[in-house]
């Protein structure tokens, strides 16, 4: 049951026009939330591609024996070779919105960084909050100089506004 729910949700990730590494993150999101396991993930692969990843897959799925094995390829055949440099060159252009709450603005760094750390890339708590907090509004960054912020969570959940 858990893998037939998981199957329903796939022609979602075949329509969206998303970045590999996007797709992968949801892949992995209905994964978990129907208890599938890699091997059954790996063993329905055919249903996730179309396009030209499902003719891709259709040529090298004799050569691929595990999920993990199959994203490894999948990263070297469609992601671009300098794709590191890109997204962090993305997330330093991504500053908080003028209407963009703090916890808002943290949840959607928290999904680039998430990115970075799966392609061997991680940036510590310190360099997190660094980077979230040069990156927020104006304002925002004033009102925080009258505080210390030591962690992520406190920038989130501290309550300071």
């Amino acid at each position: 049951m858990s893998l037939s729910a998981f199957l329903s949700r796939v022609e979602e990730l075949r329509v969206a026009r998303m970045s590999l590494s996007a797709f992968l993150s949801r892949v992995e999101e209905l994964r978990v939330a129907r208890n599938v396991t890699y091997d059954q993930l790996f063993s329905s692969a055919f249903d996730l591609f179309s396009g030209r990843a499902l003719v891709w897959f259709s040529a090298v799925r004799r050569t691929i024996s595990s999920w993990n094995e199959l994203v490894t390829h999948l990263r070297t055949e469609f992601q671009p070779p300098n794709y590191d440099e890109q997204l962090f060159e993305e997330m330093k252009r991504r500053t908080q919105g003028s209407d963009e709450t703090i916890g808002m603005f943290v949840a959607v760094m928290s999904v680039y960084f998430d990115r970075l750390e799966q392609i061997g890339c991680p940036l510590n708590e310190s360099a997190r909050l660094k980077f979230l907090l040069r990156n927020l509004t104006p304002y925002n960054q004033q009102q925080l100089s009258l505080v210390t912020i030591t962690s992520v969570e406190q920038l989130t959940v501290g309550g300071i506004f």
